[in-house]
């Protein structure tokens, strides 16, 4: 499954920080977050974390 293809099948929140920076928190998936600079920055961490945990829960 593509990375792409993943935030497209479990939802994911991004939210902009006080501090200027985003969160990315997959409300499907119990412990998926991530942060980042940029909103890129944090969807691209969140889908690694995604896929890194999707992983682990498959093997």
């Amino acid at each position: 499954m593509s990375k792409n293809k993943i935030l497209d099948k479990y939802g994911v929140e991004i939210t902009r920080q006080t501090d200027g920076s985003y969160l990315a928190v997959c409300d499907e998936v119990q412990g998926v977050y991530a942060e980042g600079k940029t909103y890129l920055d944090a969807v691209l961490n969140v889908e690694d974390v995604l896929s890194n945990v999707l992983k682990l829960i498959l093997i």
